[in-house]
């Protein structure tokens, strides 16, 4: 139960319903009347009302004209008096209570025993604040009943417990006290938001003012209920409960729609027992920099730091924006720089997982951090996609009010912030009132070496040689927060009876997967691989030196772009591959399933990334099954369709590097596009030619790669084999014994019979 300070604000809002006859006797009404009046009243008017009861039995007159006739033969009567708990009365020292009890025991339950038997003289009548609401509200359904008797009985009891009290002085609980100095909250705005705090923690208030015609919960009659019950000027409170109001925009209470609510993060902290909870430290908490990595170990210029460091020096109030890629040390850079300055940094603590409500509690903090935090310190927002209003959640349904706020805070603030977002979709008047923006791109694998080195480092490490980082830096794309994650796990293990390497491993693997959403890398070329076997519309040796004088003299051309197209299973994936080991290039494979995103944009920010990524590292990009991406614009059904396609061949004109693309159904590609490969390599099937080499690389572990001429015959008379359908025939027979090469040939009959017809597509007319 809320404390005793709160029984003076009750007693006040009481006084003032019953003059003003605004409230229902009802259950909830009752017992918020039974709370204010405390025991010894509920008790005291308990005895009146028995006391009548029993003079009406009797056929008395009634002393306190509660009761309007004699009828007390109504069972309800009964009933209602067995929730005044009137043996209690018999332990009363006053000869009067006792006498009631007695009274009571003989008019209505005669039969109910031995009353001297519950007797234990010298304790109090005790009726509890809800048994005492069940008690008048059963009395109010019995038509021999006064509403207005009792109304009068109620009133004169508070008229005399005002008098005892200053009901407009109110001692509000040191919590409340501090949190109104947090906000600078004035008289009128603490008065609203305590009410609204003791509807919280007091049920049966708000119940009952629910069932009057004080609504203070709907948004429209606040104003006046709030004018009757605390006497304030309409206006005043009005004011006060609009949107744009100081209670609202710090998020202290919450309009949602009609409705007025008090915050529940601000209740949380209200409700706190204990009574020197720092709220500062539910608002914040300081970022440990001790470990923070030197600011020149990061990755920005030397003038964006320069600049970083003279605006929180100098400045009295600013604005820094670190947007980029997650993981890329935009979070730890505020930690360095705050080490480098020599001033604390403080995060914004959120105490509720629902993005919603880690929204409102943000928003409270940086309105209480205008006056809890000195200018030597930074306040560090992340993750502030949704507060800056670049991320995707629909809290804020008045977009144009929390824009307006978020506008108005940022240029009349007076602390350092920085603000750090994955995201940068916000509205273009946000944008402008940055003072410094820094964008932190993912690493390239040069960068990756360099962190990995350092992490080892950190965490007292010397398992990987260099040559090992570089391969983990190659095949593990990630940001140095996850690669440190997988390290530093390993460091705090004692125990050196594992194998260490290996675990970092399997947790650098797991990151990939759950982050990138695919295996740690590609797999190597095919042992059976031969470039030999493919069959091209450009000899083999062409193509190689092709793309290798684009490395040699790639001054005059700003890249090249390759399509391969052809039917599944003629080598396409495995000759990129081949290019890129022969030329000792890192090949950057990426598929639609990679890049496709359900988010709206998505998709043209992951072709964006992986262009940059490419071109960032000197990879060769390979984009495999590259139709689903080049869809043709004259048969698009959405607009996003287009907008992805346009987003490629913008990426595709502006990519410094070699792009490869492979595609089994190049009629389905755009014809933009097409104009924009430099060169078209069509794979077909296998020449009849080559197939007695092929056969002998994949089946020489079953009879010694050795054919006879018939079986050779049988071979050459199979029309559309390509290298996929040998290997697809080696995998089904790998573990078979004795197969013979008339088993293996007639198993790649087979397999061509499984392939669609399809009717062929040239380059004519592209």
């Amino acid at each position: 139960m809320v404390q005793d300070y709160a029984r003076n604000q009750l007693l006040g809002v009481c006084h003032k319903l019953l003059i003003l006859k605004e409230a229902k006797l009802d259950t909830d009404f009752c017992e918020v009347i039974g709370f204010v009046i405390g025991a010894q009243g509920r008790s005291h008017i308990v005895s009146k009302l028995l006391e009548d009861l029993v003079r009406l039995k009797r056929g008395e007159a009634s002393v306190h004209q509660i009761f309007l006739d004699s009828d007390t033969s109504d069972r309800s009567v009964h009933r209602a008096i067995q929730h005044s708990n009137w043996m209690g009365l018999i332990h009363e020292t006053s000869e009067s209570m006792v006498k009631i009890a007695k009274d009571i025991h003989k008019e209505f339950f005669k039969k109910s025993g031995n009353l001297n038997a519950v007797s234990r003289k010298g304790l109090k009548h005790f009726i509890g604040e809800e048994d005492f609401g069940y008690f008048i509200d059963s009395l109010v359904d019995i038509s021999i009943f006064n509403s207005f008797g009792i109304r009068e009985l109620f009133l004169r009891e508070i008229d005399q417990l005002v008098k005892e009290v200053d009901i407009t002085h109110y001692k509000y609980p040191k919590q409340f006290e501090r949190l109104s100095e947090v906000f600078e909250l004035n008289e009128v705005q603490k008065n609203l938001l305590y009410f609204y705090y003791l509807s919280e923690t007091i049920e049966p208030l708000e119940d009952f003012i629910r069932r009057t015609s004080l609504d203070y919960r709907e948004r429209k009659k606040a104003s006046l209920a709030f004018s009757k019950i605390l006497k304030i000027s309409h206006s005043k409170i009005k004011k006060e409960l609009r949107s744009n109001s100081k209670l609202c925009q710090a998020m202290l209470l919450e309009i949602d729609e009609n409705d007025i609510s008090l915050s529940d993060h601000i209740c949380d902290f209200l409700q706190n027992d204990d009574e020197d909870s720092d709220i500062f430290s539910f608002f914040f908490e300081k970022a440990d920099v001790s470990n923070s990595l030197a600011v020149e170990n990061h990755r920005l210029k030397k003038e964006e730091v320069d600049a970083f460091k003279f605006l929180l020096k100098c400045s009295k109030g600013s604005n820094h924006l670190l947007y980029g890629a997650p993981g890329t040390g935009k979070t730890e850079f505020t930690k360095s720089i705050g080490r480098k300055l020599g001033v604390d940094v403080y995060m914004i603590k959120t105490h509720d997982s629902d993005s919603g409500d880690m929204l409102k509690e943000k928003r409270s903090a940086l309105m209480a951090a205008k006056s809890m935090l000195s200018k030597n310190s930074i306040l560090v927002i992340d993750e502030a996609e949704e507060i800056l209003g670049s991320g995707s959640s629909a809290f804020y349904k008045d977009k144009s009010d929390h824009k307006a706020w978020l506008n108005t805070y940022l240029e009349d603030h007076s602390i350092n912030i920085v603000w750090i977002t994955n995201d940068m979709t916000m509205h273009p008047s946000t944008k402008r009132r940055f003072d410094l923006a820094v964008c932190f791109e993912s690493f390239s694998r040069k960068q990756r070496v360099s962190a990995l080195k350092n992490i080892q480092a950190s965490a007292n490490l010397e398992l990987f040689s260099q040559d090992e980082l570089e391969v983990i830096a190659k095949d593990y794309s990630l940001d140095p927060g996850a690669l440190n994650l997988s390290f530093q796990k390993m460091g705090a293990l004692a125990d050196e009876r594992v194998n260490k390497k290996n675990i970092i491993y399997t947790l650098l693997n797991s990151q990939m997967k759950l982050l990138k959403g695919r295996e740690v890398s590609e797999k190597p070329l095919e042992t059976f691989y031969n470039p030999n076997f493919v069959n091209t519309s450009l000899e083999e040796s062409e193509i190689i030196a092709t793309v290798k004088r684009f490395y040699e003299e790639g001054d005059s051309i700003r890249n090249l772009c390759v399509l391969f197209q052809g039917v599944p299973g003629t080598g396409k994936t495995e000759y990129a591959k081949y290019i890129s080991e022969a030329l000792e290039k890192n090949m950057n494979v990426k598929r639609a399933s990679d890049i496709l995103s359900s988010m709206w944009g998505g998709t043209e920010k992951q072709i964006a990334e992986m262009f940059s990524a490419a071109e960032r590292d000197g990879d060769i990009l390979f984009l495999d099954e590259c139709d689903s991406l080049f869809k043709p614009r004259g048969n698009a059904e959405y607009s996003w369709m287009v907008s992805e396609t346009n987003e490629l061949l913008t990426q595709m004109e502006r990519f410094k590097g070699v792009l490869i693309c492979a595609t089994n159904f190049v009629e389905n590609i755009d014809r933009a596009a097409m104009r924009r490969f430099h060169l078209k390599i069509k794979f077909d099937d296998l020449k009849a030619n080559a197939l007695p080499q092929v056969f002998e690389t994949f089946y020489n572990k079953f009879n010694g790669g050795v054919i006879s001429k018939e079986d050779l015959s049988s071979l050459k008379l199979l029309k559309g084999l390509n290298p996929g359908d040998f290997k697809a025939v080696y995998n089904a027979i790998v573990f078979t014994k004795g197969i013979t090469n008339k088993e293996i040939i007639s198993r790649l009959k087979d397999e061509i019979s499984y392939k669609v017809k399809r009717s062929p597509m040239g380059l004519m007319g592209v």
